[in-house]
């Protein structure tokens, strides 16, 4: 009988071991800072037909996926709630001219560099141990440096190419995602980020960037 209590202690002792690194992983959060790293594809929204500056017969093309990264730092007040803020850059997503009627053979470009600082807040719901879902809400500058020019000189007289502009707006950001711990220090994330409107011209309309992305933290 003495005998087989002690088994039983011994197990119940073996499982209260293995159980604590699991319980107390959920709290490894608080109170610590992380830094973090993630890429992944940008998507773009233009105004469809502004960017042409009402130039008529001066057709657009878009490409609107580029590849997107970013860096940012965080506090994580507890298992539940955190603040982080950083950089994005989300590429630099392009416009082609074509010339159609009167404008046939001319032929141009535009380039929209679109980066972004931006800070939120982030809110954690746990999935066990393990997983947690999340959201982000907060506020972003986004800057857009817009270069365009094309081979037509009476394109260019119109709308006044070559040009070159930067212009800064700013804007909220959601964000929406899951998370994978490691361990007490690593953890693994997936996320989509909406960054909202950038300018390009008030001539050309707006961009509307967006990233998708993968990407890692880590907690001191």
């Amino acid at each position: 009988m003495r005998k087989r209590k002690m088994e039983n202690s011994g197990k119940i002792l073996a499982t209260l071991l293995f159980a604590l690194p699991a319980v107390c992983f959920g709290q490894a959060q608080d109170g610590s800072k992380y830094i973090g790293w993630s890429a992944g594809q940008s998507t773009t929204t233009f105004d469809t037909g502004k960017n042409s500056f009402g130039v008529a017969n001066l057709l657009e093309t878009y490409d609107k996926t580029e590849s997107g990264v970013k860096l940012f730092a965080g506090y994580n007040f507890n298992k539940t709630w955190a603040i982080e803020g950083g950089y994005a850059g989300l590429g630099t997503p392009k416009i082609a001219y074509t010339g159609t009627g009167a404008l046939a053979g001319a032929t141009g470009y535009a380039n929209i560099k679109n980066t972004a600082w931006f800070f939120s807040g982030k809110g954690t719901l746990p999935l066990g141990n393990y997983f947690g879902l999340f959201g982000k809400l907060g506020i972003t500058g986004n800057k857009s440096d817009f270069t365009a020019n094309t081979g037509s000189n009476a394109v260019n007289a119109q709308v006044g190419f070559p040009l070159s502009k930067s212009k800064v707006r700013v804007a909220p950001v959601i964000g929406a995602g899951i998370e994978f711990k490691l361990n007490d220090a690593f953890r693994l994330r997936a996320e989509y980020e909406d960054f909202g409107k950038f300018n390009t011209d008030m001539d050309a309309g707006h961009t509307r960037a967006a990233l998708w992305s993968i990407g890692a933290t880590w907690s001191f």
